[in-house]
């Protein structure tokens, strides 16, 4: 992590978020084979990977995947069909409900007896948006002092 700002940091971190959520070495597995790409190929990807399909477009052009040429025609046809917006509905993958936060939240509060204010401050997030997103999660808790060990 970089204590100090540069001016390449945002490259950086949208470099690392693409290969976390689709590593390059796996990416280039779909194109052994394959001359280009359609958006019939993205739709299956989208499915495969759970990521839009106009970021494996991009994904596939900043690995040089595909030539520029190749990119900038999918780009040009998912506009055209007006899918920068709103992909194609049958194209959506179900939302996956989060686990381990929820789980954790429900460990502090209800095994360790933490309040909802400690809870937000040593989560960094405000009282009511932890209710609002988390309630079922949320036991009582016991208000006070905790002991640590």
């Amino acid at each position: 992590m970089h204590r100090i700002p540069t001016e390449n940091i945002e490259d950086e971190a949208n470099a690392f978020a693409a290969e976390l959520m689709v590593p390059e070495k796996q990416f280039r597995r779909q194109f052994i084979g394959r001359a280009g790409i359609s958006l019939e190929w993205l739709a299956l990807q989208k499915a495969y990977w759970k990521m839009s399909m106009a970021f494996l477009l991009y994904r596939a052009g900043a690995i040089d995947a595909i030539t520029r040429h190749q990119s900038e025609y999918a780009w040009k046809k998912i506009a055209s069909m007006g899918w920068r917006l709103r992909e194609p509905q049958e194209t959506d993958f179900p939302y996956d409900e989060p686990t381990v936060f929820p789980a954790l939240l429900k460990m502090h509060s209800d095994v360790l007896g933490f309040d909802l204010e400690t809870i937000g401050r040593l989560v960094n997030c405000d009282v009511g948006e932890l209710q609002q997103m988390y309630r079922p999660y949320l036991g009582r808790g016991k208000p006070g002092l905790y002991l640590v060990r």
